[in-house]
């Protein structure tokens, strides 16, 4: 993102939008990144490259929508 990193992003977003649930996605390495955004408002990560029943699986977490089937 030219502007933004994903941490303010998130900041932002949730400061505009207290509600919102949010999903982190990234290439980097998943333990530095899942710790410290989840403290800040995410809900869940995924990691790249990822499959599209991985991210029907992370996104059905997220929004607690635990009898979504992804197949």
């Amino acid at each position: 993102m030219p502007h933004m990193g994903g941490k303010e992003t998130l900041l932002q977003l949730k400061a505009r939008f207290p509600e919102a649930r949010v999903l982190i996605s990234s290439g980097f390495s998943q333990e530095g990144v899942k710790e410290g955004f989840h403290k800040y408002g995410a809900l869940g990560f995924i990691q790249k490259p990822y499959r599209k029943v991985e991210l029907c699986r992370a996104v059905a977490q997220a929004i607690g929508d635990a009898q979504r089937v992804c197949e």
